[in-house]
């Protein structure tokens, strides 16, 4: 069923409250029931709802790569699916520049196996200086940005089939890459060598060779900036 973005971005089953309405810098947001376009159960197209670009930005699943829709999440295999961002028809890469206030991913999601190694959450196709995975292990989580890998342990194992919200932020300065685990702070805190890291995003689910994701997500944000407390409660 061609075309079902036009109701579901209205519509749906999941509130229309939208977390990043009113939290400034927000760069990137997508949700389950905003901008999805499919194919039968299949999705093709999911389209950004932050507006923070000067052309739409849409992540774009070629054939025998797309994830599968219901009305609160996508879901991808582990094997190929993959959503890739485009903007005016060519590959589109976020930058989130660190000198201004750093940066801040969100992300709701589930892996079907929390100890299989190296699925990525978000990444930069065929390129492994950026990207952030759940690593071998189901205590982990690890934020490889501009080639610099950080594990960063959770401070409990995560349960299959359980849905998270994980925060990564990045400051410009002191101890800049923290995990949250919904919205608690975990203790591993990882300081990268060079405060000025910039991080990149090109793709959900997958960013090169077998590193695909066996999961789901209910939603993918990224600001410009660290976010408060509050903004953090939010959402």
């Amino acid at each position: 069923m061609l075309g079902l973005a036009n109701s579901l971005s209205t519509s749906g089953a999941v509130s229309e409250f939208l977390p990043h309405i009113g939290i400034s810098d927000c760069k990137l947001a997508f949700y389950p029931d905003k901008g999805i376009t499919v194919s039968g159960d299949k999705v093709t197209e999911w389209a950004d709802q932050a507006g923070a670009h000067d052309a739409a930005v849409v992540a774009t699943a070629g054939s025998g790569a797309q994830p599968v829709y219901n009305t609160t999440h996508l879901t991808f295999d582990g094997v190929n699916d993959i959503l890739e961002l485009h903007k005016g028809g060519s590959n589109f890469e976020l930058d989130l520049d660190t000198s201004d206030g750093g940066w801040t991913i969100v992300m709701i999601v589930t892996c079907d196996d929390w100890d299989a190694s190296n699925q990525v959450i978000v990444g930069v196709v065929g390129n492994s200086s950026f990207f952030i995975r759940h690593a071998s292990g189901n205590a982990r989580i690890t934020a490889k940005v501009d080639g610099e890998t950080n594990h960063m342990d959770t401070d409990s194992a995560l349960t299959d089939g359980q849905y998270y919200c994980l925060i990564v932020t990045c400051a410009a300065s002191g101890d800049p890459l923290t995990l949250y685990v919904d919205n608690t702070a975990q203790a591993d805190t990882e300081s990268l060598a060079n405060n000025g890291k910039d991080m990149k995003i090109e793709s959900f689910g997958h960013r090169g060779g077998t590193d695909f994701i066996d999961g789901g997500y209910k939603s993918i944000l990224a600001w410009d900036r660290i976010l408060t407390s509050d903004e953090r409660d939010l959402i």
